[in-house]
């Protein structure tokens, strides 16, 4: 009788589509064509990991500049959020 190998669907981590299939203990790296990324995936014990390959790639977010901005509530003067914080302290 022809045993069984139980196979686990792989997903594109960024668009979802199904990539392929993979039985247990292997480590594939796939191509997705919807979306255009580079995926490794690994299937061990029944427990698929998958993440998008960025090795030997340019960050789309090099060069990006992220700013904080603090609001002060203008009826108070206070910044916001403080007005509603209780300083408590067991000693």
């Amino acid at each position: 009788m022809i045993e069984r190998i139980v196979k686990r669907e792989i997903h594109c981590p960024v668009c979802g589509k199904v990539v392929c299939k993979a039985k247990n203990g292997s480590e594939v790296d796939i191509h997705c064509d919807r979306c255009n990324s580079d995926i490794i995936a690994t299937v061990t014990d029944g427990m698929i990991s998958t993440m998008e390959d960025r090795r030997n790639k340019i960050s789309k977010r090099q060069g990006a500049v992220s700013v904080s901005v603090m609001k002060e509530n203008k009826k108070t003067s206070k910044k916001m959020g403080e007005g509603r914080c209780l300083n408590t302290m067991v000693m």
